[in-house]
């Protein structure tokens, strides 16, 4: 299993992403991150690009979320399982 679903399965029992606020949200995809994150090329720029995402959907559900990160790392989550 890849290290961002596991914290994925985590922070979705901590967050009810149906009421969840922006800040609630936006700490939730920094615990969601691998360890090795700071590592991983271009994050500055992902994750700028999820937080306005949630900025702009601010009720955005689990599987959104979930394909948010997903489209974000998914090139950098394979190779960083290796």
């Amino acid at each position: 299993m890849l290290p961002i679903v596991r914290n994925l399965i985590t922070v979705g029992e901590s967050v009810n992403f149906n009421t969840a606020t922006n800040e609630e949200l936006a700490l939730a995809y920094s615990e969601i991150l691998p360890p090795n994150s700071k590592e991983l090329m271009g994050l500055r720029k992902k994750l700028a690009r999820i937080k306005s995402s949630l900025v702009k959907s601010p009720n955005m559900g689990w599987s959104q979320f979930g394909s948010l990160l997903g489209r974000e790392f998914q090139e950098s989550l394979y190779k960083s399982e290796k």
